[in-house]
């Protein structure tokens, strides 16, 4: 599968596999390289569709029956 089209789920368990084998310290420097550069494009993903979906989540109001953005600030 590319790695353009996984999903969250599958981009999140890829970098927690690889970011273990990195955590290991069991691998030769180029290898870990390698690895890191991965997990970069994994975090990347990840990253990516947490951002998406912050711009839609809209923040329900009980009391009022009202509907707001969501804003961090």
């Amino acid at each position: 599968m590319s790695v353009e089209k996984l999903s969250f789920e599958e981009a999140l368990a890829r970098l927690e596999e690889k970011s273990a084998r990195l955590r290991s310290g069991e691998l030769p420097l180029e290898e870990s390289l390698k690895l890191y550069e991965e997990c970069v494009r994994y975090h990347d993903i990840c990253a990516g569709f947490l951002a998406e979906a912050r711009q839609k989540i809209e923040l329900y109001r009980p009391g009022t029956g009202e509907t707001e953005e969501f804003d961090e600030a």
